[in-house]
């Protein structure tokens, strides 16, 4: 993986952030939670927030990754409050080690698949 810094799609990413996560930490496809603690290795080595490949600008709530898997709601995924979608936001990033809803138009860095 690597980051990016634009506000557009990485054109490499071909499963979502978590599918890979999940993969590359060798945890159980079925279990987007264990994502999340892959992600929190990750954000705790990296100082911003960084976009990830989900969104709920589909229908407003209906939280996606890219490719259309429903994201899983549970508290324990999402800082708390969250997401409350404050002033449309549509887009997801991995912030603290957790999930947070944010604008799509802030320019945050994404975290993408890099090809071989």
């Amino acid at each position: 993986f690597h980051l990016r810094n634009i506000t557009r799609l990485c054109p490499t990413l071909l499963l979502t952030v978590a599918e890979k996560l999940i993969n590359t930490f060798v945890f159980s496809r079925t279990d987007y939670g264990n994502a999340l603690l892959a992600g929190m290795y990750l954000s705790s080595k990296i100082s911003s927030n960084h976009r990830l490949g989900l969104s709920d600008s589909g229908s407003e709530g209906s939280w996606k990754w890219v490719d259309g898997t429903p994201v899983d709601m549970s508290d324990k995924y999402w800082n708390a409050g969250e997401p409350n979608n404050v002033v449309n936001e549509d887009c997801g990033e991995l912030k603290k080690s957790k999930l947070n809803d944010t604008p799509c138009s802030i320019n945050n860095p994404w975290i993408c698949e890099k090809t071989a």
